[in-house]
């Protein structure tokens, strides 16, 4: 998901040119982790183009789902993820807290890496 952060970070910064600046508490581990997983082998996220409306739309739906199964402890993360696609998707980048972003986005990777052995940082190059 390094290439997932850094095609947010360029959207944001590309969508309306503005300078540095879900979660459900679904499944069980079992169910989160092996959705960790599975995106790294998705070929959407592999070809991901965040000037791409579908490319974001396909990311977006990955990413939603991810944070459906995701356990209640990190959903919240996950919903920060999850609104951030939404707003780079409508256009909205002026609503992009991107540090509210990076840091939920570092929340998530952690959990990943602790819970499930995933290194959401690897997830889709």
């Amino acid at each position: 998901m390094k290439r997932l952060a850094s095609a947010i970070a360029v959207a944001v910064l590309a969508i309306g040119g503005i300078s540095a600046c879900g979660g459900g508490g679904g499944g069980g581990d079992d169910a989160y982790c092996g959705a960790l997983k599975a995106a790294d082998k998705n070929p959407d996220l592999k070809s991901l183009d965040a000037s791409s409306k579908t490319s974001m739309e396909k990311a977006t739906a990955i990413i939603q789902g991810l944070a459906d199964k995701a356990p209640s402890a990190i959903s919240a993360d996950w919903k920060v993820v999850v609104d951030t696609f939404n707003a780079i998707r409508a256009g909205n980048v002026q609503g992009v807290d991107q540090t509210k972003f990076t840091t939920a986005f570092n929340n998530v990777a952690k959990d990943a890496k602790t819970r499930c052995n995933v290194d959401v940082n690897q997830i889709g190059q």
